[in-house]
């Protein structure tokens, strides 16, 4: 969000339109997720003691690193949850956290919704059962990616930033017809082998210089691993207090605080668990209870202020 709109605002000084790619990962199989899918039905098939006992070993021993979508933390989030079923493996994957994880963080106010939030039951909602989809489990998950990650989150997102600084945003990928003939073609046109988008790679080949098109998949990111273990980890500690989560009852504050300690001590990158967390107690707080707190301003103020201070390095190091 806070690179989005950084580049939003700059992008006004000169166009009133943004062009973007939303969409295009959802309809050709760009996520990396999907590759796992693909190669966990092979790995199930390994001796379970090379599995669990050497692999996983040798994966979990990895330190953790503060670079966005490592190897390192591919690897352990698929020795994780390469044995779960789909739909669980896909939650664990593309989610913050598994999701007994996540559930594990519920205060009284989650726990005693009968509809709690288990984001497993509302993608079977969504999808049916996973016994019954047969071979197109990989396209069933980009089906919902394309129903919940893009039309929930990535498409609001930009539409909200974008309306803050004024400026319109369309998404050619989303056109009726490219959405209708990405849905007629066969999964190896999208993923094959260990690539991802692959018509699509191949569509720009004569257009794009060929190393973008071989490089990594990089999206617009926050160095929030280290923002928290540094320039953010008193505010962090501040605004998930164990005692106030608890008075509040949102969530465990003995849960929530485990998952502050294994981040702040580098045994474990939780900065994606922690945004989620950190955001949604700062809604829950300004919204849900209507108390308007400098705290949470000036936290926000904290986030984009350093962003923009990173951004301005990683210009000048360029340069």
């Amino acid at each position: 969000m806070l690179p989005t709109f950084l580049l939003a605002e700059e992008a006004r000084r000169h166009v009133k339109v943004l062009l973007g790619g939303e969409g295009a990962d959802e309809l050709f199989g760009g996520y990396p997720t999907y590759l796992g899918h693909r190669l966990a039905l092979g790995y199930s098939r390994w001796p379970r003691f090379l599995r669990q006992g050497v692999l996983r070993g040798l994966v979990e021993a990895w330190p953790a690193s503060e670079r966005k979508v490592s190897i390192e933390f591919l690897l352990k989030r698929f020795v994780r949850a390469a044995e779960r079923p789909t739909l669980e493996r896909h939650v664990s994957w593309f989610g913050a956290l598994p999701p007994e994880d996540g559930a594990r963080l519920a205060g009284p106010r989650l726990r005693e919704d009968p509809e709690g939030p288990d984001a497993v039951s509302i993608f079977r909602r969504l999808l049916g059962d996973e016994a019954d989809w047969g071979d197109a489990n990989v396209e069933k998950l980009l089906y919902l990616d394309f129903l919940t990650y893009l039309g929930e989150g990535l498409l609001t997102k930009l539409d909200r930033v974008a309306m803050a600084c004024s400026v319109e945003s369309r998404s050619p990928y989303l056109d009726r017809e490219v959405v209708e003939l990405a849905a007629r073609l066969p999964l190896s046109f999208k993923v094959r082998g260990l690539e991802t988008k692959r018509i699509l790679r191949m569509a720009a080949r004569s257009q794009v210089p060929g190393e973008l098109i071989r490089r990594r998949k990089r999206g617009l990111s926050v160095p929030l691993a280290r923002m928290f273990r540094v320039e953010l980890k008193e505010l962090l500690r501040e605004e998930l207090d164990r005692k106030a989560l608890d008075r509040e009852g949102l969530l465990d504050g003995e849960g929530v605080n485990r998952l502050v300690d294994e981040h702040q001590s580098s045994s474990a990158d939780r900065s994606r668990a922690l945004w989620n967390v950190l955001s949604l107690v700062l809604w829950y707080r300004h919204q849900a209870l209507g108390r308007e707190r400098e705290l949470a301003a000036s936290g926000a103020s904290a986030l984009l202020s350093f962003a923009r201070s990173d951004l301005a390095a990683r210009g000048t190091r360029a340069g």
